[in-house]
Order: structure tokens, then C-alpha cells, then sequence
């Protein structure tokens, strides 16, 4: 049978998409060659992987940001402010980030269980040595470093895995994924303020980070590529990132992430300073991070369902509109239900940017899915890095810091939406059924009607 695929990469409406001939030059054959076919695409066994992927999420990103019930506690230990706790604390996450280059490369060479396998270890080490530093530099060390740099072994790689394994539901297979994040916040932030009550942080860190190991090695062997590893093993780790740097594509989502992950974050880490600055209690102050989990989990599912019917970036540029346009309105708010009700808005919107990215980069760059969100991720660690750097700045140097900091977000957000408009718009995924086989054609859906005939004839020749 013959079969023709419309190339992938991002084209305008005015660009001709030529068909791909048959042979050894096409990238449907380049492609379906490589793939096992022991799992396909949108089956049971891809709902499974993405609900492992959730309860790992659940685990670590869980606590990772959750961890803010520990500020008290572990700023005694070490003798230092809250405030340079919360920067350490916060630049794990970009850290898990910034490494996402090297672990999504290290997935297509070495394998996905056996990365996956050895974030588990990492994370297993990481937080058992954290449990007995005596210094914050060893803190630092162990969490923020080596605790990010686990997270990305498993973050990266399985981000890239949930986009071979969902083609009609990517957007929404991946938000269901990483809403994990949020509810694993909203649970977890409660439990281990009623755990630390009875315990000291340190053995809350150990047994945690004892349990979490584990349990993501135990689960690793499912998480198997559908891509044959051999391809990628005659590459040089970075060398697909040679002909996509120079891409206007990339360099505009490159630039937008950077922007947007440079205020994205700086909400989570302040709302609750700026609540108590207002004299809202620390109790109640917390159920602004209850309520922006709930709505990140809500979020993620529902936005990434929207994203799968109409289209992926529109989506994300929605979202980043309404997350820049909010973020000026929580200077005026002063009560705990006005905070709550932003922090709602922003965590519905904000999140869904780490679930609608990887489904983007999967149309953009579909053959080198692992190593553009690990690059993706990179930059975006870069800016979180940066805004965090930025708003501790704020914090300790300038009057009505919070003021600063407020504008800096919402700024940041905007440049980086204004600069995604100008991402071209991905073809999309048209699907036909033959038979008891489904294939897959890439057209544009102003074209559908016309490229249906011609696909027609090329599949029954």
C-alpha cells in the first residue's frame, strides 16, 4: 500500500504543502518505521501511562511546591530569613527546568525507562541527603540542584513520551497528566502542615523522598518509546537541535517561553507574603495556594480538551492574555476572598502552559519531540530563574516591593504573549479510517475537504 503524509512542519495559509513521495525519502515511512506497533496511539494503554504520569506529578511536583509550609521551620534550622528560603525553594523549579535540554536527549539515546529509572534514584538520593544538611548551602545542593535535576529525568522524558502515545486527545492526555501538579499541591500542602505538627521537617523530606524513589523505579519499565532507540543512537546527544535553532518558529516560542517563564511563577511565590502583609492570617493565607491547585488541575483538563477540539495555540494565547490582563488587578486586592478569586483566574490560566507546550512542539517538530521540549523547557527555566532573581531584588531593595514585582509579572507575560501571536498556526490532525486501520494525514483544515480526495487515491493504489 501506498501511503502519503503532508509535511508537518508549521507552513502559513498562503505556503503549498506539497505531498511527501513514496520511498525511502518519506516521512511517513521514516516514521512508521520506526514506531512499534505493540501500542497505539490513543489506546488503553495510553490512558494508563497517563495516569501513572499523573500520580507521579501528584508525588513530586506535589511537594516540590508545597513546600512552603516548611518555610518556618527549616529558615530556623538554618538561621537565615524566609525570604532567602522561598528563593531556594523556588529555583528548584527552575532548576527541574533548565536541565530539561540534557534529559530529553539523554531519553532518545539512553531510553526513557532507564532515565526515568534514574530520576527515581536521584530524587531517592537527593532528598535523603537534604533530610540531614547542617548548612544552606548543602541545601541548596541537595534539593535545589540535585532534587531539580531528578525531577527533570522525569518531567522532560515523559512529557515527550505522552505525544507518541496520544495523536486525536494529545492536549488533552497531557493536561490530564500534569494536573497530577495541582492536586498533588492542593493535598499535599495540607498534609504535611498536619504532618510537620508531629514531626520535624527532616524525616518528613527522608520518608518522602524514600517513598517517591521507589515508587517512580517501580513504574519506570511501562513508560517504553514507541521509537526504536537505535535511531537515535548513531546522534550526537544535541545534534538534532542544529537545523531547528536558526527557525523563526523556534526562535519566536523560544523568546515567548523565556518572557512568560519569567512571570509566570512570581503569583505563586508572593501571594501569600503580600496576604500576611495585609494582615491576613498564615491560615488562611494558605488557602490561596489551596485554591490556585484546584483551579491549575481544573485548568489544565478542561483548557487541554478545548485545545484538542479547536485549536492548541490559539489556546495558549488565550490563556497567557488572561494571566498578563489579571495580574495587575491583585494590587488592589486586600481581603482573602479577592486574593482567592484572582489566584483562582491565574491558576486556571497559568497552568495550562506546561500542558498545552509539549502538544505545540509536537506539531511544530514532530520528529524531535524529546529534544525541542527538553530545549523549550531550558529556556523556560531560564526565565523562571531570572524572574525569581527579579523578584527577590524587588523584595529586599525597593519600597512597595510588591508593587514592582506585580508589574515585572504581568510585563513579562504580556512581551511573551505579543511574541506568540506571531507564531504561525500548526496543521492539524485530519484522520481517516480504512478498514480496521486508521492513518493519520497532516492537512490543514481549510484544505481537508481537498487533500481527503487526493489521500483517497494515493491510499488505494
Amino acid at each position: 500500500m501506498s501511503r502519503t503524509l503532508w509535511n508537518s512542519s508549521l507552513t502559513s495559509d498562503d505556503e503549498k504543502i506539497e505531498p511527501q513521495n513514496d520511498g525511502e525519502n518519506s516521512t511517513y515511512s521514516k516514521e512508521s518505521s520506526i514506531y512499534h506497533q505493540r501500542a497505539q496511539p490513543d489506546s488503553p494503554y495510553s490512558w494508563l501511562l497517563c495516569g501513572c504520569t499523573f500520580f507521579l506529578m501528584f508525588t513530586y511536583f506535589g511537594f516540590l511546591f508545597s513546600t512552603g509550609v516548611f518555610l518556618s521551620s527549616v529558615s530556623a534550622t538554618f538561621n537565615t530569613s524566609e525570604q532567602n528560603l522561598s528563593l531556594v525553594f523556588s529555583s528548584t523549579f527552575g532548576f527541574s527546568l533548565v536541565f530539561g535540554v540534557f534529559t530529553g536527549s539523554i531519553a532518545d539515546y539512553f531510553g526513557f525507562r532507564r532515565t526515568i529509572a534514574t530520576g527515581g534514584v536521584i530524587i531517592f538520593t537527593s532528598l535523603i541527603c537534604t533530610s540531614f544538611t547542617q548548612e544552606l548551602w548543602q541545601f541548596l545542593l541537595t534539593y535545589s540542584l540535585l532534587f531539580g535535576f531528578g525531577i527533570s529525568c522525569s518531567f522532560v522524558p515523559i512529557l515527550s513520551l505522552l505525544t507518541q502515545y496520544f495523536r486525536k486527545y494529545t492536549a488533552f492526555g497531557v493536561g490530564v497528566s500534569v494536573s497530577g501538579w495541582g492536586v498533588g499541591t492542593l493535598f499535599l500542602a495540607a498534609v504535611n502542615e498536619w504532618v510537620l505538627q508531629v514531626a520535624r521537617w527532616q524525616i518528613i523530606f527522608g520518608v518522602f523522598g524514600a517513598l517517591s524513589g521507589i515508587i517512580m523505579v517501580a513504574v519506570s519499565p511501562l513508560f517504553m518509546s514507541r521509537v526504536d532507540r537505535n535511531q537515535f543512537q548513531s546522534m550526537q546527544l544535541l545534534e538534532p537541535l542544529s537545523k531547528y535553532v536558526k527557525s523563526g518558529t523556534f526562535l519566536k516560542l523560544a523568546l515567548s517561553s523565556l518572557f512568560i517563564g519569567a512571570g509566570i511563577l512570581l503569583p505563586y511565590l508572593h501571594l501569600v507574603p503580600y496576604a500576611e502583609q495585609h494582615s491576613i492570617p498564615q491560615h488562611q493565607a494558605l488557602y490561596i495556594i489551596l485554591v490556585i491547585g484546584a483551579s491549575n488541575a481544573l485548568g489544565r483538563v478542561s483548557l487541554g480538551f478545548i485545545a484538542d477540539h479547536w485549536c492548541v495555540l490559539r489556546v495558549l494565547q488565550l490563556s497567557c492574555l488572561v494571566v498578563g490582563l489579571s495580574t495587575p488587578f491583585w494590587y488592589f486586592c486586600d481581603k482573602v476572598w479577592e486574593l482567592c478569586v484572582y489566584g483562582g483566574f491565574y491558576g486556571f490560566a497559568a497552568g495550562s502552559f506546561v500542558g498545552l507546550v509539549p502538544p505545540l512542539l509536537a506539531a511544530y517538530f514532530p520528529n524531535n519531540v524529546s529534544v525541542m521540549i527538553g530545549l523549550i523547557a531550558t529556556i523556560t527555566g531560564v526565565g523562571v530563574l531570572i524572574g525569581t532573581s527579579v523578584g527577590a531584588t524587588f523584595i529586599f531593595t525597593v519600597e512597595n516591593p510588591f508593587l514592582w514585582v506585580i508589574m515585572f509579572s504581568s510585563g513579562s507575560i504580556m512581551i511573551g504573549f505579543f511574541i506568540c501571536l506571531w507564531l504561525p498556526r500548526p496543521n492539524t490532525f485530519a484522520w481517516v479510517d480504512w478498514g480496521e486501520s486508521t492513518e493519520a494525514v497532516y492537512v490543514q483544515w481549510s484544505r481537508v475537504q481537498s487533500s481527503m480526495q487526493q489521500s483517497c487515491c494515493t491510499l488505494c493504489t
